[in-house]
C-alpha cells in the first residue's frame, strides 16, 4: 500500500508545489521559439499535472470503492498516456527538416501542413493529446488524475489544474495553426 496517508501540512506542500510547477511550466513554454524547448518545458507543466493525482492520495485513508478510480491508477495511466505523446511527439519533431538540417524553430513548421500532411496530422494528433482535448488519451489521463484529486477533497486544486491547462492548451494549438492555416513568409 503505497499512499495509505497524507498528512495535511504535506499535502498543501505538495498542492503548492502541483501549481507552481504547472504554472512556470506552462508559463516559460509559451515563450519558446523552439519546438523542443516547448515540448520540454510542457514536460514540466505535465509533471504538475500528475502531481494532483498525489495530492489526493488522502482518499486511500477514507476507503475507495473497489474498482474505483485511485491516485495510483490515474497518475499511471496519464504516465502512459503522456510518455506514448511525447516519444511519438519528439520522434517526429527529430524527422522534421530544413536546409540547415533538424528543424525545431517554430517558424520552420510553418506551412508544414503542405509540405507533410501525414507528419503534420501525426504531431497535431500529439499536440491535441497534450492540451487535454476530448477524445485523446491526454483528455482521459487530465480527467483521471483531476477526479483523483477532487475525489481526495482537493477540488481547488483540480479548478486551478484545469484553468492552467486551457491556458497550456494556447501554445500546443499554435503549433497546429502555424503548420495548417499561416502562410510561410518569403524572403
Amino acid at each position: 500500500r503505497a499512499f495509505t496517508y497524507i498528512d495535511d501540512g504535506i499535502a498543501a506542500l505538495m498542492a503548492i508545489i502541483a501549481v507552481a510547477t504547472m504554472a512556470v511550466g506552462s508559463v516559460v513554454a509559451i515563450t519558446q521559439t523552439d519546438v523542443k524547448r516547448m515540448l520540454a518545458y510542457s514536460s514540466i507543466a505535465h509533471a504538475g499535472f500528475m502531481m494532483t493525482a498525489f495530492v489526493g492520495a488522502s482518499q486511500a485513508v477514507s476507503g475507495s470503492q473497489s474498482g474505483s478510480l485511485t491516485s495510483i491508477s490515474s497518475v499511471m495511466f496519464y504516465l502512459v498516456a503522456y510518455g506514448a505523446a511525447t516519444i511519438g511527439a519528439f520522434a517526429l519533431v527529430t524527422m522534421v527538416r530544413d536546409a540547415s538540417g533538424e528543424a525545431t524553430l517554430l517558424n520552420s513548421w510553418v506551412g508544414l501542413g503542405r509540405r507533410a500532411p501525414l507528419a503534420a496530422t501525426i504531431f497535431s494528433i500529439f499536440m491535441l493529446s497534450f492540451a487535454g482535448i476530448p477524445l485523446t488519451s491526454g483528455f482521459i489521463g487530465k480527467w483521471a488524475v483531476f477526479a483523483a484529486a477532487w475525489n481526495g477533497g482537493i477540488e481547488w486544486l483540480v479548478v486551478v489544474a484545469v484553468v492552467i491547462s486551457v491556458v497550456a492548451a494556447f501554445f500546443y494549438i499554435r503549433v497546429i495553426v502555424l503548420m495548417f492555416f499561416a502562410e510561410p513568409r518569403i524572403m
